[in-house]
């Protein structure tokens, strides 16, 4: 009885490991690729941000800073782009599955869109002012993805 014994719990043992290995493996790469698909969406956001900011940039430099000079269809084209520019980055702020939650509580979405109401407003920001207004959504985004990956900071922050 006591050889049968010497057999039986080592194997038992070594399958109780495996079990546990191959649990605590399923969890780790579980991990991982939910922390894949948050970098890949938050870098679909910072791309759109910034694909936005060079469609404003030409906006305001045509129709604000030099007061709407090419007038026309064109006008209108580039106003409409502006406008589907700034409805697919509100889009990829709104509809993302895993950086949601974290991009909700930024407030970045609700300060993009405050700043897109001012661009056709009476007070519309100078150059300077939307440059500052969009480079700051941008860097609360990057942070918010850096918490939220749970990214070391580099050795200048």
């Amino acid at each position: 009885m006591t050889t049968a014994w010497s057999y039986v719990i080592p194997g038992a043992t070594g399958l109780i490991g495996v079990v546990i290995g191959a649990l605590l493996t399923a969890h780790w790469q579980h991990g991982q690729w939910v922390r894949d698909n948050k970098a890949r969406e938050y870098r679909e956001v910072l791309d759109e941000l910034n694909a936005f900011r060079w469609r404003y940039l030409n906006y305001y430099a045509r129709h604000v800073a030099i007061q709407g000079v090419t007038g026309g269809l064109d006008d209108v084209k580039e106003e409409k782009a502006l406008h589907e520019s700034y409805a697919r980055l509100d889009s990829l702020l709104a509809d993302r599955i895993f950086t949601l939650n974290a991009i909700a509580k930024s407030g970045v979405r609700e300060d993009l869109a405050n700043f897109f109401q001012s661009t056709f407003g009476a007070d519309r920001p100078t150059v300077t002012k939307a440059t500052q207004a969009i480079a700051n959504i941008h860097q609360r985004l990057v942070q918010t993805a850096t918490s939220d990956l749970r990214l070391k900071k580099g050795p200048g922050e």
